[in-house]
């Protein structure tokens, strides 16, 4: 109850435009909360294992990469 008789006694004083930016961050803290207990449920879920070569795609390696470099044949 403390906290609502402040928030009102607060709030009362503000201009308009204070008052929509306010309830628009109350809004976004509501959202953020809700989102971080929806992540925190799944946090129990096991974290599945990456396949063997399943990074095959991600790396090329060039055709000629065992030929000696030519900064080296002085």
């Amino acid at each position: 109850m403390l906290y609502q008789d402040i928030l009102l006694r607060e709030t009362a004083g503000l201009p308009e435009y204070l008052k929509r930016e306010l309830l628009d961050f109350l809004f976004f803290l509501k959202k953020k909360d809700a989102a971080k207990s929806y992540t925190s449920a799944g946090a129990n879920l096991p974290t599945p294992k990456p396949a063997f070569g399943c990074g095959a795609v991600k790396i090329k390696i060039a055709l000629d990469f065992d030929a000696p470099l030519e900064d080296f044949k002085e």
